[in-house]
């Protein structure tokens, strides 16, 4: 069973996680990758 203190850290990586994969779709936008509209997808489905 999950306790709130089990709950707050899988948050937290979530929200880690999250801006991670920010970061990588801004850098995809900078350096105009193809992959980049799915990065969006992906960060924006994390969030």
């Amino acid at each position: 069973m999950l306790t709130t203190t089990d709950f707050f850290q899988a948050s937290q990586w979530g929200g880690i996680l999250t801006l991670v994969c920010a970061a990588i779709t801004l850098i995809g936008f900078i350096l105009k990758w193809g992959i980049r509209f799915r990065l969006v997808g992906a960060t924006s489905f994390m969030g």
